[in-house]
């Protein structure tokens, strides 16, 4: 149910982004603390950009999606559970209205 949820999102946002042409997404990726932290940055970035190459699939244009990342440096919740760990590893994605 939360795939069909998230496909449901996805083809409603490229739908608008169709509707507005002239409107942009950033997607930053996020993750949770654990392991070495030098990599959580890649991490995030490629979380971001698995979820632009699904967006890419429902013909959004690549030069309209910017990926980035703040690695672990903005959890929403305990790194000390994996409730709060699973809410850390995450993608945001923001609209950039012009």
């Amino acid at each position: 149910a939360v795939d069909e949820e998230i496909d449901s999102y996805l083809e409603s946002l490229a739908k608008y982004l169709k509707e507005y042409p002239k409107n942009r997404l950033l997607l930053m990726g996020h993750t949770d603390n654990v392991g070495d932290n030098s990599k959580h940055t890649n991490f995030g970035k490629y979380r971001a950009r698995k979820l632009r190459d699904v967006l890419l699939e429902y013909g959004i244009e690549k030069r309209k999606i910017k990926t980035d990342s703040k690695g672990s440096s903005n959890p929403l919740g305990s790194n000390a559970t994996s409730e709060g760990r699973n809410q850390n590893r995450r993608v945001e994605i923001s609209i950039i209205k012009r």
